[in-house]
């Protein structure tokens, strides 16, 4: 696999970068934890500050478009970002 950084963009109120890139990929496409992986070694960033928001795919096709922010510290991700279905679900005690 391979990515391409195609767009930067700094949002300073957020505590963000927002980032697009091209993953050009063989076989499968990826899975979405190996792209993440990918990403934060190119841009050189701590993985758990990554989020990937979109990924775009056309049918066929071996390339995918990312669209992810890398946020500048734990808590603006916290404030910023909703908790997902899985955290809930790790959060929620079973009875």
């Amino acid at each position: 696999m391979d990515a391409k950084i195609q767009k930067r963009t700094e949002n300073p109120h957020l505590q963000r970068e927002e980032v697009e890139c091209i993953i050009d990929f063989e076989g499968g496409t990826p899975k979405k934890d190996d792209i993440k992986a990918l990403v934060a070694k190119t841009l050189t960033v701590n993985p758990d500050l990554l989020i990937i928001n979109k990924m775009i795919q056309q049918f066929g096709s071996k390339q995918t478009k990312v669209v992810a922010c890398v946020y500048k510290n734990a808590e603006s991700l916290k404030r910023v970002q909703k908790e997902t279905k899985e955290e809930k679900k790790e959060a929620k005690p079973s009875a």
